[in-house]
């Protein structure tokens, strides 16, 4: 079975929808994450609503080039504390055939945060959805992979699952051991780029890469061969590499042409080497 890649909506932040299926196709990829969901305070949502004809564009964009949206993000639970707030979202994700919401959070009281995640898996059930708990460093309840797995165990929902993000996962000192311990259940679909081995020296360093000069797979030093050897076989990968002053220079096309063929590159060679173990 072909291993899903898929263009992550931070590798081409600002894209609109139908723009992003189109280049994400052009570059040879095979799905696309999209935000539905503002990240940041004074972020702008894209009309994406039901019978928005942004949706109407971006629906005929996927049907004429054959791409499915692997998830949709990006819910921070901090910000929704009644999940039916986001059922127009989780309408739209409907119309897109799209089951997987990225999951964060800035609240630091982990039982907020377990309480929400619980709340939205029950509410999303009925839209068969799947919610994926990411942990990143400058959060402050959800900054490790331990944070993470016990919210997510404590909301105790078959659909809660967390989020591996390459990166986040290598600058919070996880270790791939941790994953080995975990069920394989935990993980549908992991976020991929890659960085410089040696970690910036501060915590406002560590956010600026993370959040706008990531590297593509196999142009740095993290170990994504140890991370992925540890994850199911086959699991979908989405390439989150934003990486601003080389878009800047070269734009949007070229971002998504050079992201997957670097993903492609890495992705043979990890699988070589593992058929060689």
């Amino acid at each position: 079975m072909k291993q899903q890649i898929s263009l992550a909506y931070l590798t081409v932040v600002g894209l609109a929808p139908p723009d992003h299926v189109t280049l994400a196709a052009d570059a040879g990829y095979d799905a696309v994450g999209l935000r539905l969901v503002p990240a940041l305070p004074g972020e702008r949502p894209f009309p994406m609503n039901a019978g928005s004809e942004m949706l109407r564009e971006t629906l005929s964009r996927l049907r004429d080039t054959g791409l499915s949206v692997l998830d949709v993000e990006n819910v921070k639970l901090d910000r929704f504390d009644d999940s039916a707030d986001l059922a127009p979202v989780f309408d739209a994700m409907g119309q897109l055939g799209a089951a997987h919401v990225l999951v964060t959070s800035d609240a630091a009281d982990e039982s907020l945060n377990v309480e929400r995640l619980s709340g939205l898996c029950e509410f999303g059930r009925t839209y068969g959805l799947d919610f994926h708990l990411e942990f990143m460093p400058w959060t402050p309840g959800v900054a490790t992979l331990e944070q993470a797995e016990r919210i997510v165990a404590a909301a105790d929902a078959p659909n809660a699952h967390l989020m591996i993000d390459a990166i986040h996962f290598d600058r919070t000192g996880a270790r791939t051991d941790q994953l080995a311990s975990l069920p394989e259940s935990r993980f549908r679909y992991v976020q991929l780029c890659d960085a410089p081995k040696d970690r910036p020296d501060t915590a406002d360093g560590i956010l600026h890469q993370g959040r706008f000069e990531r590297l593509f797979p196999g142009d740095g030093g993290l170990d994504l061969c140890g991370l992925m050897a540890e994850l199911p076989d086959g699991i979908p990968i989405s390439v989150e590499a934003p990486r601003t002053t080389l878009r800047e220079a070269v734009g949007y096309e070229e971002i998504a042409r050079r992201s997957f063929a670097a993903t492609g590159k890495w992705l043979d060679a990890y699988r070589e080497k593992r058929r060689g173990l």
